[in-house]
């Protein structure tokens, strides 16, 4: 076999090694790193909806229109491209056979991606639900030591209304930029010193009445009270004329913003007569007393009462809306300023390089820059965070669109 064949298939298989080395290389690379993407997803979704939930307080303190998005769908695709090539060339002449060095490359690219679609919100089941009082089967949820009480009833009361016996009311409005906003908070502490909480109790149903005893003997026998308490019923006798007379009750759970009879403070044994307790004691009138009424609010207004309490913070006379502790009070955040702030938000606020970056931020539609501080920042985290739980439980079935307005690619 003559030199130059010799030298010509040493160097064909020289370059079929690198090619089967580069291949090989090419065959190992890592595939994505699904887990990565999927809490890259997963940190990035909570950031939008936080953001999403101080725009919206920002539009409620500005009197703007607010608008809620949701993603009811993402896909995620992970590729990864390889390239492998070699270069190199041959000269040849009679005498000899030389050959250049091979110049082999290889590439490998890995990339991902997420589609997803947003759905506005802004259709009438969603804000049938979003505009309902809150039940107080919802605020048990959140009835919590770890939720200060103070901070739970300021977010869900809207109001306070005490009737004096001649029928004159007077009105006490959860709302920062009113004058009486002091004498609100005033009397809502005082409703949660004597224990003001969400409690499951039954709750009498009128079925049939009102029978004189005569019918109820003939209908349930001498003995009626106790065959109607073998029922799960009641009854309740009144006197009308000078005849006493019977009607039949019967009971359901239910959940009430009450307060516990072993609570009861003098203050409001005094004023109010027992439509507070959770269970009523019998027999107990209460013509002469004033009546309590606390009126709850939807998830919209707690947006707008938010939006009350950055405009206060942010007027030309700012005031920030703090909420001082209670007994029931567990705040981990002792020492640091704003401790007991309701929500802090900044504008135009310019953070340093060494702050850690916002909490939440957003860029209003008059281009001002929105922030709440991650530090110093009060029960700012707990307000969005209990915000966001509200909005969710006014998803009723139907409120987000089967088919996506816009998808994002």
């Amino acid at each position: 076999m003559s030199v130059l064949v010799q030298k010509l298939i040493g160097a064909k298989n020289r370059f079929l090694v690198l090619v089967g080395i580069l291949c090989l290389a090419a065959c190992s690379a890592p595939s994505p790193n699904f887990g990565e993407m999927s809490e890259k997803y997963a940190s990035t979704l909570v950031q939008y909806q936080m953001n999403m939930q101080l725009a919206n307080i920002v539009r409620a303190s500005t009197q703007r229109p607010m608008s809620f998005l949701d993603i009811p769908n993402i896909t995620g695709v992970g590729t990864i491209t390889t390239t492998v090539g070699a270069s190199g060339s041959f000269y040849t002449n009679a005498r000899s056979a030389t050959s250049s060095l091979f110049t082999p490359s290889a590439s490998i690219a890995a990339a991902n991606q997420f589609n997803f679609s947003q759905s506005s919100l802004d259709n009438s089941v969603f804000w049938k639900s979003f505009l309902e009082e809150i039940p107080p089967s919802y605020m048990k949820y959140f009835i919590h030591n770890h939720i200060p009480r103070e901070l739970m009833l300021s977010l869900v009361v809207d109001s306070i209304v005490i009737t004096d016996p001649d029928g004159t009311r007077h009105f006490y409005f959860n709302n920062p930029l009113l004058p009486g906003y002091p004498e609100f908070q005033r009397r809502l502490y005082k409703l949660i010193d004597a224990n003001l909480s969400v409690k499951e109790v039954p709750e009498e149903i009128e079925e049939g009445g009102p029978y004189s005893k005569e019918h109820m003997v003939k209908t349930y026998g001498a003995n009626f009270k106790q065959v109607l308490s073998n029922q799960n019923k009641g009854v309740r006798p009144s006197l009308i004329g000078n005849q006493t007379m019977y009607s039949i009750v019967g009971f359901s759970k239910v959940f009430k913003l009450c307060i516990d009879n072993d609570h009861y403070e003098n203050f409001v044994k005094e004023e109010f007569g027992p439509k507070l307790y959770c269970q009523a004691p019998p027999g107990q009138a209460s013509l002469s007393k004033k009546d309590l009424k606390v009126n709850i609010r939807s998830t919209r207004n707690i947006y707008d009462f938010l939006g009350q309490v950055v405009a206060a913070q942010l007027s030309e006379h700012p005031y920030m809306v703090t909420l001082p502790p209670t007994a029931y009070t567990n705040n981990l955040k002792t020492g640091q300023s704003n401790q007991y702030a309701l929500l802090v938000v900044d504008k135009n606020r310019v953070y340093s390089p060494n702050e850690p970056k916002p909490f939440a931020s957003i860029e209003s539609e008059d281009d001002a820059f929105y922030s709440i501080p991650s530090q110093n920042n009060g029960y700012s985290p707990i307000v969005i965070n209990l915000l966001s739980q509200f909005l969710t439980l006014s998803k009723s079935p139907g409120a987000i669109p089967a088919s996506p307005a816009v998808l994002i690619h």
